[in-house]
């Protein structure tokens, strides 16, 4: 039997790493609200919803076209869509809202689901360091 279980960490990153999270967490924003606005549209033009491999098909075509989102991991991207579609999920069943744009002054936070290090006291996380 496998057991899956998630863990919180709290990191303190230094100066340059907590720029480069500050990057990380923007295109993860961009990418949520991108998506959201597209989902918005294209249901109040044709009355469709977009699943999550849709959107992960367009994804590969908006890193085509803003070239500075392949600064971000594309996992942590893939995660903010995953969040979006949950949001959805959520709302349909009755559990929350609807999904709201996110904002750089509201709590920040992205997941990394794999290729990450926890050794001792040290955390690596791809593109950080």
């Amino acid at each position: 039997m496998i057991i899956q279980k998630g863990l919180k960490y709290r990191i303190y990153p230094n100066h340059s790493q907590q720029g480069i999270l500050a990057i990380q967490f923007g295109h993860s924003r961009f990418v949520y609200n991108h998506f959201l606005q597209v989902k918005q549209n294209l249901y109040k033009s044709t009355k469709e919803s977009l699943s999550y491999y849709d959107t992960t098909a367009l994804l590969v075509k908006l890193k085509k076209e803003f070239e500075w989102l392949r600064q971000a991991g594309s996992q942590v991207l893939q995660q903010s869509l995953k969040n979006l579609n949950s949001s959805y999920t959520n709302f349909f069943k009755k559990r929350a809202g609807f999904p709201k744009f996110k904002s750089k002054y509201n709590k920040q936070s992205i997941r990394y689901p794999q290729r990450y290090k926890i050794e001792k006291n040290k955390t690596y996380l791809p593109k950080v360091g």
